[in-house]
């Protein structure tokens, strides 16, 4: 039987020798607490929403305005910003992006439905969304299985999903229609590319997110009083005493 000599254990100030075998249990290195994360509550996941949308409708009126002060003349008769201009914009020292204004802006019309929908049907039939319209009377025969009032015709309306519209508006950005399927540049049936006023517009840097504000507010770069006024948010008036 080997001896294990206990002297060099701490916290024993006298060596002795042990003669028969013992496990000795080190009490492992922690770097902290990890704390518990909360669970929240019905009412504070919809207080938190209420107030994000709150700040969401208040930043939506506000950047409805910058773009609109940007494309408006200064008092000299010179506009804010002119086609092709650019600002690149910093946060904390970093670049989070820039701002510029399009040389031209474009925008897509249906000018034939029927064309349009012909050719949609044919080609991306799952791109149409259709709604049906009924008076009341028909909504509650068909809702009890009758036989709906009116011979049981009933107008179906077509619509364009709205993300297929998107892909389609960015086939026509740069003046010219092209196939969405195959990128040949040409007219497609009852759409026409019509140019528009441009707005300015904000490229975000690649590797930034919302993660930059959280920084800058911890190093201060980003106080309360900086997010109050990108909200525009009017000055509290503190009363001292008496009464208002």
């Amino acid at each position: 039987m080997t001896a294990v000599l206990a002297e060099t254990i701490p916290g024993l100030e006298t060596p002795f020798t042990l003669d028969r075998p013992v496990v000795v249990r080190w009490p492992r290195k922690t770097t902290g607490v990890r704390a518990k994360k909360a669970r929240l509550s019905r009412r504070e996941v919809t207080t938190r929403l209420a107030y994000r949308r709150l700040v969401e409708n208040r930043l939506s009126a506000l950047i409805k305005a910058d773009v609109e002060l940007l494309k408006s003349p200064q008092r000299d008769g010179h506009p804010w910003m002119c086609a092709g201009d650019d600002e690149t914009v910093h946060l904390a020292g970093e670049s989070i992006g820039g701002v510029g204004m399009p040389k031209k802006g474009y925008t897509l019309v249906v000018v034939d439905k029927d064309a349009f929908f012909a050719w949609l049907a044919d080609e991306y039939p799952t791109e149409i969304l259709w709604s049906v319209q009924f008076t009341e009377a028909q909504f509650h025969a068909l809702r009890d299985g009758e036989s709906i009032p009116g011979g049981g015709d009933v107008a179906a309306t077509p619509s364009v999903r709205p993300a297929f519209w998107e892909v389609l508006l960015g086939c026509a950005k740069t003046g010219q229609m092209c196939h969405p399927g195959t990128g040949e540049v040409g007219d497609l049936p009852g759409l026409l590319v019509k140019p528009t006023n441009p707005s300015p517009t904000f490229v975000k840097a690649s590797g930034v997110d919302h993660t930059l504000l959280a920084r800058a507010a911890h190093r201060g770069d980003l106080s309360a009083v900086d997010v109050a006024f990108l909200l525009d948010l009017p000055t509290p008036t503190v009363q001292t005493g008496g009464t208002p």
